[in-house]
């Protein structure tokens, strides 16, 4: 058999049963005489009816060009998802450290991927030599994902082990960083030895080899001084990575043969804000999956969190990917939208996780709100006829029902275990039963005491860890930090939707050629609605207001509504 014939365009192919071909040693990024440019309608081409932009001739070199991903570089972006996951995972963002923790550490694999992709969207072919430096900028990625539990940035631990690890992760993560830089300098050399007879382009690609290399040499050098001056050297590396990135972005805008405008730069980035929507989209189904198990089930109030959540994810989908339009970008507009999606990256990646916390919070206070129906009707009443330990005959069996109804959830990462909590519930029961009189202190404190620790029992169900405290067992010290947390969750979630949408304007306006007053118009709406949403944050300073808005139901809802509107 021959092989199988295809009809295409009117055309037909033999399929000649052709085996793959091996990737070879190296390959030129250099277009060959007998291949076609991939066609791009841009600025430039429209300006000078050329598939290359100005600058461009026959003795100036034409790299090949691609309108899609490689298969190798979306799986490159598998090891982004993972870092992410892996961070997300093992820590609630719910307290200032975890939050500068959580940016800090977003930076730093948001560069690693940068720095490989605008490499790979202009020179990357599938070689040997490609691959094996593509397996150890995957080397690059796990080495992070290792690093990243233990990355604290700000710690207020004292233990001298402890300080000790953390010094420990900074090396590791300078040492990985360096390891990148000098992989990415070796694939540029490699470019070099194919462009040595353009010399219009030999200073560009020198001057990026001697950004990474000077970056590697500062990257060295905090390993070395983690060991003999302050930990804040740490601050070292985003100086490094700001000035790296500017660096290579200008160097890319100087040198037109080497900017971005006909590569598939817009797509590698579309993708990676694809991957970031996609954690959220994972963080709704575990809020699920705790939420069915520490609740037998799912309410309507719930259920109603849940749709507002998908929107929220879908409304961002929306607005980012209808605002792009390739063919109007130019050299300088798209090296500046590359640059905008950090913080727009940054405000996605806090908005998600708030949304996360958000929907097992609301959860938590649907369940206070029944179970304290539940004692109210049970005891109440003899607040007036009865006694204390009349009241505590009563309430005990309701407190079972809590314990029976709402399981400790085994995924809990709580630091409190279930016999722990019930244990307490119970002291506070005993103390109640012995008061002499409703109006004692220490039946006043025994009743805070148990509706707070009734409250960390339930909040526990749901697999959300409240930040760290040295209350020392004082229930209502902890559920006060509980609901400080909450209320710090709902500031930046509130924060991160009016940056992202106003950062969406920028994108927009930045990708888009203005025709029209409407155009106009839309921006700047999106911008005021971004900024109206983000002064709702102001409520979380009177706590009084923040406490009702935070119990309420409209919190999800608010979010949906300013992303609507924007």
């Amino acid at each position: 058999m021959e092989g199988l014939v295809v009809i295409h365009n009117g055309q037909q192919h033999a399929d000649r049963n052709r085996t793959p071909k091996r990737p070879r040693l190296i390959v030129s990024p250099l277009l060959a005489e007998h291949d076609q440019p991939v066609e791009f309608q841009d600025d430039f081409a429209d300006a000078t009816g050329s598939h290359y932009a100005p600058g461009y001739d026959d003795h100036r070199p034409k790299f090949r060009s691609r309108n899609e991903p490689s298969t190798i570089e979306l799986f490159y972006d598998l090891f982004f998802v993972a870092n992410l996951n892996t961070f997300t995972t093992i820590r609630d963002v719910n307290e200032l450290p975890a939050i500068v923790a959580y940016v800090g550490f977003f930076i730093i694999i948001w560069y690693a991927w940068l720095q490989v992709t605008i490499f790979d969207v202009r020179f990357g072919m599938d070689s040997l030599f490609e691959r094996l430096c593509k397996a150890l900028h995957f080397g690059v990625m796990i080495g992070l994902a290792i690093s990243g539990p233990n990355f604290k940035p700000v710690s207020t631990i004292e233990v001298l082990e402890m300080e000790e690890a953390r010094v420990q992760t900074f090396e590791i993560i300078s040492l990985i960083l360096m390891s990148s830089n000098i992989v990415l300098l070796f694939q540029y050399a490699s470019v070099i030895y194919f462009v040595r007879k353009h010399k219009g382009v030999i200073l560009p690609l020198v001057l990026n080899m001697t950004v990474l290399g000077a970056s590697a040499a500062v990257f060295l050098g905090l390993y070395f001084g983690f060991n003999k001056g302050p930990v804040l050297l740490y601050t070292g590396w985003y100086v490094v990575m700001i000035l790296q990135t500017i660096a290579m972005v200008t160097i890319a805008s100087w040198w037109i043969p080497l900017s971005f405008v006909k590569t598939h730069l817009v797509s590698r980035l579309g993708q990676l804000t694809l991957i970031i929507l996609g954690e959220g989209i994972i963080g709704i189904t575990k809020a699920i999956k705790d939420v069915v198990y520490g609740a037998e089930g799912v309410s309507p109030g719930t259920t109603g969190q849940l749709v507002a959540a998908a929107l929220i994810l879908y409304f961002l989908y929306m607005l980012y990917f209808d605002q792009i339009e390739i063919d109007k970008f130019g050299v300088i507009r798209q090296h500046v939208w590359l640059l905008v999606h950090l913080p727009f990256h940054i405000s996605l990646v806090f908005l998600v996780e708030g949304v996360r916390q958000l929907i097992k919070w609301r959860s938590t206070v649907e369940v206070l709100n029944v179970v304290s129906d539940i004692i109210s009707a049970a005891g109440d009443p003899l607040i007036v006829n009865g006694s204390p330990s009349q009241w505590v005959s009563l309430i005990n069996g309701t407190i079972q029902e809590i314990f029976d109804v709402y399981r400790m959830n085994p995924a809990t990462r709580d630091s409190r275990s279930s016999a722990a909590y019930q244990s307490h519930i119970n002291g506070a029961l005993s103390t109640i039963a012995n008061s002499t009189s409703w109006e004692s202190a220490d039946f006043k404190r025994a009743e805070d005491d148990l509706l707070a620790s009734i409250a960390l029992y339930i909040h526990g169900q749901f697999s959300t860890e409240a930040p760290d405290t040295n209350a020392g067992g004082d229930s209502v010290a902890e559920f006060n930090h509980l609901v400080t947390s909450s209320t710090l969750v709902l500031t930046y979630s509130l924060i991160t939707t009016g940056t992202s949408l106003i950062l969406l304007g920028a994108l927009m306006l930045l990708a888009q050629k203005w025709d029209t007053r409407g155009q106009r118009l839309l921006v700047s709406v999106r911008c005021v609605v971004g900024l109206a949403v983000a002064l709702v944050s102001l409520v979380t300073l009177s706590s009084q207001y923040s406490l009702i808005y935070l119990t309420s139901s409209w919190v999800l809802p608010t979010l949906v509504l300013s992303l609507a509107l924007g």
